[in-house]
């Protein structure tokens, strides 16, 4: 009424200020109801404006509301106390995938993927037990099949019989959510490439993709450095024990042959197939493999080469980009940690390889660091040292040896360390556990860091006491061994003396020139083996003989005993040092006799003056010899032939030749020229002693 009165009041201050129209012959009382009515009139033209105004305002409201609630950037729901959806704006609708129409009085349990379902209840208890707000994470479902990461957060509101209802919101957080879930499995990847192998690091690889994208199957390839092949290398959990059990991996495919799984290769980018059986280049799948319906796979690039390939399969719905994109993050980072895993892996084998060979060496092997404290001992080393490695480890040089001797290995450890130089050292190593000092051969040397400098010592030692005692038990023995071998070429020698004596004797009391003759020359040959011995039993080697002095004192010796006047023949000796064995320097000799006598007998009858030559030489390459006899006498018959010869002399010239493998020629010269060529036949020459 007071607002009545008021637009009155208006209505009649607007009609004051207007002109008042009078015409003659009115009343008064036809003017008051003129003016009465013309104030009515403004005033339902101010109530028709004030009308507008509201519609206007009514209208804004309208389309704020509009803007505010339906295309608000959540979604907005009302849900009755049992879940039944009471209202939702077209947000709601958008995200649930429904028509709004047909939101209304479904429970939202309907959308909520059943995994989640504990989580909504969770969250509804907790709404009735306070007042406050409360907020939970859940999968959000689709008619199609896929599902969204939601955030909800719901009050309590009472509505007019007091009976409870839910406020809710709803917002989109499935790319917040892949990242953090992309961040946690990175978390439990890196964890569990701690303690498993490379195997169960790709199988959790595929199972965290599959969780990412909803998908029922994973695969993980190799791509071989040529880019021409890859390797299968694990399967998903779930594939590898419900889907594809006759499909091993460690399975190698020319890329060439593979099917379109492998397009992210040649595309060289992720690739999607949510159709997979109207793909037109498809081929067929191998007995035993999972049937595909969809799949999506994301190479993975270093250097620019394609090293792995990750694919996920059989999703519910279709893959999308955001699939792809967590994928490949997943991928990505996961190559990272496969690959610091394939290192460690190698690491470790080479660790296990370094700790086999050091404690199973029979060497002693041990490490000190700059302050002579032990940082590395083997299984051999505690042994020597009597203490078992674990014990042993941390300790000073000072806690294991006695102090002199600690002493003076940290004097010589020093050294090495200062000048860096290694060293091989006889050592004689007394612990304080052994009681008997031990020889070592100990090669030492210093350690040094990545950047070169000393940070220690290390040394490999071998116990050779027993080696040495052995060795010098053989050297006495060798010794004894000596004694007893010139005392046997003395005696030898003695007895072929007495032999020779004899025969001179005998020779002097026979009548007969031939016979003494005969006599005079076992005589000679006799001397000549009996001077081998002679230079066996003198000699440091018994078992070989240096004939340029046995030679030289054969040559004299015969000389001075067959040219009866000194002066008339010249002998020449040039002979170099040639050693022959015990079994060819008799027979040597024996030949060197028969053809030096056999000259000085026959090249100069009637005291004739001439000149004899005796020369031996090694041959170029050192394996053989040349001995040359020489002389300007009377010469040999020209169709003179070794092999026909019936005397005694040049038939043992031929048999000892033979012995020595050697090849007796005749020369040319002015006199006499006979060489004998020894060449010892080569290994491979001889026949072999196995069958």
């Amino acid at each position: 009424m007071a607002e009545k009165n008021q637009l009155r009041k208006v209505a009649e201050a607007a009609l004051d200020k207007m002109p008042q129209p009078r015409s003659e012959g009115t009343s008064q009382a036809a003017e008051l109801q003129v003016h009465e009515l013309r104030g009515h009139q403004i005033e339902l033209e101010m109530q028709n404006e004030e009308l507008r105004r509201a519609q206007f305002a009514l209208e804004e409201s309208q389309t704020r509301y509009f803007e505010l609630y339906d295309l608000a950037p959540v979604g907005y729901l009302t849900l009755s106390d049992e879940g039944g959806i009471l209202q939702a704006n077209l947000t709601a609708a958008g995200l649930l995938g429904v028509l709004r129409s047909r939101l209304i009085n479904r429970r939202i349990t309907k959308f909520i993927v059943e995994k989640d379902w504990p989580v909504y209840v969770r969250h509804r208890n907790e709404l009735l037990g306070t007042a406050a707000a409360a907020t939970c994470e859940l999968r959000i479902g689709k008619p199609d099949g896929s599902f969204f990461w939601a955030q909800m957060t719901s009050n309590v509101i009472r509505q007019m019989n007091d009976v409870p209802a839910f406020r809710v919101t709803l917002s989109d957080i499935t790319a917040i959510k892949r990242q953090e879930l992309a961040l946690k499995a990175r978390e439990r990847l890196l964890a569990l490439a701690q303690t498993h192998s490379l195997a169960d690091l790709l199988r959790a690889t595929l199972d965290e993709a599959e969780v990412l994208t909803g998908s029922m199957a994973g695969f993980y390839h190799f791509v071989e450095a040529d880019q021409t092949a890859l390797s299968l290398q694990a399967w998903s959990t779930n594939t590898e024990r419900n889907l594809c059990r006759k499909v091993g991996v460690k399975q190698h495919y020319p890329i060439t042959e593979a099917g379109v799984w492998v397009d992210c290769i040649r595309q060289r980018r992720a690739v999607i197939h949510n159709d997979y059986a109207a793909l037109p280049n498809r081929k067929g799948l191998p007995e035993g493999h999972l049937a595909v319906q969809r799949e999506l796979v994301v190479p993975v690039l270093r250097g620019g080469l394609i090293v792995a390939i990750l694919g996920v399969g059989n999703k519910a719905s279709d893959y999308t980009v955001a699939d792809s994109q967590s994928v490949e993050v997943l991928a990505d980072f996961a190559w990272d940690i496969v690959e610091n895993k394939r290192q460690a892996d190698k690491l470790q084998e080479y660790h296990h390889l370094l700790s086999g060979i050091v404690d199973n060496s029979p060497s002693s092997i041990f490490a000190f660091d700059l302050q002579h404290r032990i940082i590395l001992l083997n299984d051999a080393m505690g042994r020597f040292l009597g203490l078992p490695k674990e014990q042993a480890m941390g300790k000073f040089i000072t806690d294991i040896l006695p102090g002199e001797l600690a002493a003076a290995l940290m004097v010589t450890n020093s050294g090495i360390m200062a000048s860096g130089e290694p060293q091989r050292i006889e050592e004689v190593i007394r612990s304080r556990a052994r009681n008997d000092p031990r020889t070592l051969i100990t090669t030492k040397f210093a350690l040094r860091n990545a950047r070169g400098e000393i940070t220690g010592l290390g040394g490999v030692a071998s116990d050779v006491t027993d080696y040495e005692n052995a060795l010098d038990d053989l050297r006495k023995s060798l010794d004894e061994k000596d004694s007893l071998l010139k005392e046997i070429h003395h005696r030898v020698k003695n007895n072929l003396q007495i032999v020779s004596s004899l025969l001179r004797l005998q020779a002097s009391r026979v009548a007969s020139p031939d016979t003494q003759s005969v006599l005079m020359d076992m005589e000679g040959r006799i001397h000549s083996m009996a001077l081998v011995h002679e230079h066996l039993y003198l000699s440091e080697n018994l078992a070989a003989v240096d004939l340029a002095t046995y030679l030289r004192q054969l040559c004299n010796h015969l000389y001075h005993s067959l040219i009866l006047i000194p002066g008339t023949v010249q002998l020449h000796l040039d002979i170099s040092h040639v050693v022959l064995p015990i079994d060819q320097a008799i027979p040597c000799g024996l030949l060197v006799n028969e053809l030096v006598s056999n000259a000085f007998k026959h090249a100069f009858p009637g005291g004739r003056a001439g000149q004899l030559w005796v020369c031996l030489k090694s041959l170029a390459d050192g394996q053989g010899w040349l001995l040359r006899v020489a002389d300007d006498g009377v010469g040999l018959p020209p169709d003179l032939d070794l092999g026909q010869l019936s005397s005694l002399g040049l038939k043992l010239v031929s048999d000892l030749s033979r012995q020595l493998s050697a090849k007796v020629t005749l020369g040319s010269g002015p006199g006499a020229v006979l060489e004998v060529l020894c060449v010892p036949p080569a290994p491979a020459d001889f026949p072999s002693s196995r069958k």
